[in-house]
């Protein structure tokens, strides 16, 4: 993985709002003007090393879900397909799928949405954006975990992931200093909302109801305190255990009229203010219970992240492709 170039200083989240060279509250130029990385270039060698010396115990958790589990998907997507055929007189065998690579553990790319009048991230084309550049930089970074299910069980709180609920920044990084860490630049944070463990419980009946509705759901605020905080701490990206990290459906929390974001021009989605804006990879479904218990067995919240995106140069989305190893 090359070295990248790093600006000597980055734009305050308030500068963004003030540049003159893209779109009010974006982070366009930063890493000059053909950039498709985004804020993954937060992670250089030295956040790799760093990371690689969180390994202790050598325990690997998978954060994938399988291909199949979220049945059936959610959003109207199509469900996997197969084709598993003999091949050499029927001494071998081939098997093709058929998948949305977003109905199951997934990365958000530059190319997933646009936004009006602006179009994607760093005014580049569609096309000009895929997973595949991610992939030749390498995600590979210190991961930390904000079990905020976890700290909310344990504060009685009693909620149902499948209503739109709204999470605080405040609350992640609250959640993160509890359990004794903090996240710093170059980071991964995940973020553990209880949807993917309620999800679980469902029976199969419910399970088709819920695909059939709007996809309601707890996740991350839309609000520019939101904004504000994950470009100041210098994440690399973000991913949650529900289907859209934000909470959904998408809406603004109203707080574009409040000082000191009175003239901040909030975007209708986080998707929209991450992906296109800030330029922040967003990471949807994945498998964070398991981690969640390994990291209470543990008694720590950060550990190396690998993920491996999909070879596909103008690539839309990936499967993560993620494990964390402690």
């Amino acid at each position: 993985m090359p070295e990248q170039s790093r600006p000597l200083a980055l734009p305050t989240f308030h500068q963004l709002n003030r540049r003159k060279v893209a779109p009010p509250g974006s982070s366009w130029g930063v890493w000059g003007p053909t950039d498709t990385l985004g804020t993954l270039n937060h992670i250089g060698h030295e956040e790799v090393r760093a990371a690689a010396s969180l390994v202790r115990t050598g325990r690997v958790v998978s954060l994938n879900l399988g291909l199949t589990e979220i049945d059936p998907p959610l959003f109207g997507r199509a469900a996997l397909g197969r084709d598993q055929r003999s091949i050499g007189g029927g001494n071998a065998f081939d098997e093709t799928l058929t998948w949305n690579v977003q109905t199951a553990s997934q990365w958000d790319g530059f190319g997933h949405v646009e936004e009006p009048s602006v179009g994607s991230y760093n005014g580049l084309d569609r096309g000009q954006h895929g997973v595949g550049h991610w992939l030749e930089h390498g995600v590979v970074s210190r991961g930390v975990l904000a079990d905020v299910a976890r700290r909310r069980s344990s504060l009685a709180i009693d909620e149902d992931p499948f209503v739109r609920n709204e999470i605080p920044l405040d609350e992640v990084t609250t959640t993160l200093r509890e359990a004794g860490t903090e996240s710093r630049r170059g980071d991964v944070l995940l973020i553990r909302t209880g949807w993917l463990a309620a999800y679980r419980a469902l029976t199969n009946a419910a399970r088709i109801e819920l695909a059939s509705g709007e996809g309601a759901s707890i996740g991350l605020s839309n609000n520019a305190m939101t904004l504000e905080g994950l470009w100041n701490l210098g994440v690399a990206a973000v991913a949650a255990d529900n289907p859209s990290l934000e909470a959904c459906p998408p809406s603004s929390s109203g707080d574009k009229v409040v000082a000191p974001y009175a003239d901040w021009p909030l975007a209708a989605s986080l998707h929209r203010s991450l992906l296109v804006r800030l330029g922040m990879p967003i990471g949807e479904l994945w498998d964070l219970d398991r981690l969640s218990d390994t990291c209470a067995e543990e008694g720590r919240y950060e550990f190396l992240l690998v993920s491996v995106p999909m070879a596909l140069a103008d690539g839309i989305a990936s499967p993560a492709n993620a494990v964390a190893i402690l």
